[in-house]
């Protein structure tokens, strides 16, 4: 689980299928639908697939296959705690104090 926001994800989703890259389906149940890639998305994916891959090979290319795994480690231990410091640290979760009207004219 990565914490993304359902309405992030639904207008997403939503212009996705507005440009042909993905296909809805209702499943049999009908609480859920099935998101699938069209010929077009598939064809979007192994591109961004491929660039995603080169710049990959281009960021690392200074480190060592030490220094790389010890990289993939950092990442990997940060991103198990993705979804609780989304849940618990953003500022869109803080309640904010509210302004004063007077502190913009200053």
């Amino acid at each position: 689980m990565i914490g993304l926001d359902k309405a992030a994800v639904s207008r997403s989703v939503r212009e996705m299928k507005k440009g042909g890259i993905v296909d809805m389906h209702w499943v049999e149940d009908k609480y859920r639908q099935l998101i699938a890639l069209t010929h077009k998305g598939l064809i979007l994916h192994d591109r961004i697939v491929k660039l995603s891959l080169e710049r990959e090979q281009q960021l690392l290319k200074s480190f060592s296959a030490a220094e790389r795994k010890m990289l993939i480690n950092f990442l990997s231990r940060m991103h198990e705690h993705v979804v609780d410091t989304n849940a618990t640290g953003t500022r869109r979760n803080r309640k904010r104090k509210p302004r004063h009207p007077t502190s913009f004219a200053k």
